[in-house]
């Protein structure tokens, strides 16, 4: 049988299938065609021999009106901008505080892990922050504590660092009482986690700082159970304590007689009168939103019970609570508040602590807030203006997003830095695994 010369036609066809696409090509991997011909490609070319610490999420590549050109990279840790091949750093600040007299608890003698004792301080495994104003402490000098470290959690009110510096005597608070920390915001996972999607539990995934079990109730609950049974309630805050003053019907601020078991974001009961705070320090409660769930803003006198109302998601469910025996909810417990309709759930279903859940709404969700602590969930309109907004972290937006590409506006002129969007700027569009965005306060 004589030898037929076989033509390839140039290019990958792939709307077609491997048999049908006669003479060409299917499928490829890191080849071009040049001159009609496949070639395989010469290999990457490395943008630039910095680092970045995480694992890359998203990137977005624009350029400013004097032509220069910008990559924005998002990590689950970080958000870098990319110039000239150098990574500046521009990760938004979620929290800035003075923390109290010598903060710092130095391990054992000759190892640089420094323990920080800091009352709700909101951050997670993974999360940076930066001192200023330290002292010298137990031979880790002031140098080794002024600067950037990443934390290990040890509880809601301490945590770890490691200086590389090295303890004289170990054991020994310091620091001073002039210690500014700089929390940025919380970092994401660096592994994917399943996502049941909006309108069947938290949209974008789980954040690692909130309680996660599941119902432990055989055959399940119906729609109206005020007794919820779960497979651990360990971690489910119960807590109360009493105003230390009188609260003005007006009252901006919850002075309590110890806040400290109090999480940092979430909901109080006094007398009849449901509160929304989302700041907690020095065992004051801010940030209030007066009369919440349907309750009645009313005057409050010292020494009055201040309970915490527990709010957790069950599927579509936000269910509010204030007392748990053991392992089940059983004190207080309302059924489908906050715009959700209380339904029957099965046995095993996911039961997540919500209290800084903020809204279900529309556009007013938005700009009606002045802040929102990471892990707000932002609803509502396609194209919001905020003109009084902190640094936020965004985990999803509905679902009209996924048919829109992903827009991020970021400052236009003069080097990359930490400094905010303009008042009254625009954003559109979603963001996906832990992408950050910075707005101005």
């Amino acid at each position: 049988m004589p030898l037929v010369k076989v033509q390839f036609k140039p290019g990958v066809n792939r709307e077609t299938t491997s048999y049908g696409d006669e003479n060409g090509w299917y499928n490829s991997d890191l080849i071009r065609f040049r001159k009609g011909r496949p070639e395989k490609m010469g290999g990457w070319t490395s943008l630039s021999s910095g680092t970045i610490n995480g694992t890359g999420r998203s990137l977005h590549v624009w350029a400013a009106l004097d032509g220069s050109k910008y990559m924005g990279l998002g990590t689950d840790s970080k958000f870098y901008i990319e110039e000239g091949g150098s990574y500046n750093d521009i990760t938004p600040i979620r929290r800035t505080i003075t923390l109290g007299s010598n903060p710092f608890t130095t391990g054992s003698s000759g190892s640089g892990v420094v323990t920080v004792t800091d009352i709700g301080h909101g951050a997670v495994n993974g999360d940076f922050v930066t001192y200023s104003g330290a002292t010298t402490t137990d031979g880790i000098t002031a140098a080794q504590l002024n600067t950037e470290h990443e934390i290990t959690l040890l509880s809601s009110n301490s945590y770890t660092i490691d200086t590389g510096g090295s303890a004289t005597s170990g054991t020994t608070a310091g620091g001073g009482a002039s210690v500014i920390a700089n929390y940025q915001i919380n970092s994401g996972l660096t592994t994917e986690v399943a996502g049941t999607g909006w309108g069947a539990g938290l949209w974008g995934g789980y954040s690692s700082g909130y309680t996660l079990t599941t119902l432990n109730d055989a055959g399940g609950i119906s729609d109206s159970d005020t007794s919820l049974t779960l497979t651990s309630a360990t971690d489910f805050e119960t807590v109360a304590t009493t105003i230390s003053a009188n609260v003005a019907l007006a009252g901006t601020v919850l002075p309590l007689a110890d806040s400290s078991s109090f999480p940092s974001v979430g909901t109080v009961l006094i007398d009849s009168e449901k509160i929304r705070y989302s700041t907690n320090a020095s065992n004051v409660l801010g940030g209030l939103t007066r009369g919440s769930d349907g309750t009645t803003a009313t005057l409050h006198t010292s020494g009055a019970t201040t309970t915490f109302v527990g709010l957790i998601l069950i599927e579509s469910e936000l269910i509010q609570y204030t007392g748990k025996t053991s392992h089940t909810l059983d004190a207080g417990v309302v059924r489908g508040v906050r715009g959700t309709t209380a339904a029957a759930h099965a046995d095993g279903v996911a039961v997540q602590e919500a209290n800084d859940f903020v809204s279900w709404g529309g556009a007013s969700a938005i700009t009606s807030l002045s802040r929102f602590a990471c892990g707000h969930r932002i609803t509502g309109a396609r194209t919001c203006s905020l003109t009084s907004m902190t640094a936020l972290r965004i985990i999803g937006i509905k679902h009209w997003a996924l048919a829109h590409g992903p827009r991020l506006l970021l400052p236009r002129r003069g080097p990359p830095t930490r400094r905010p969007l303009a008042a009254g700027s625009w954003f559109r569009g979603r963001i996906a695994m832990s992408f950050v965005l910075a707005a101005t306060r």
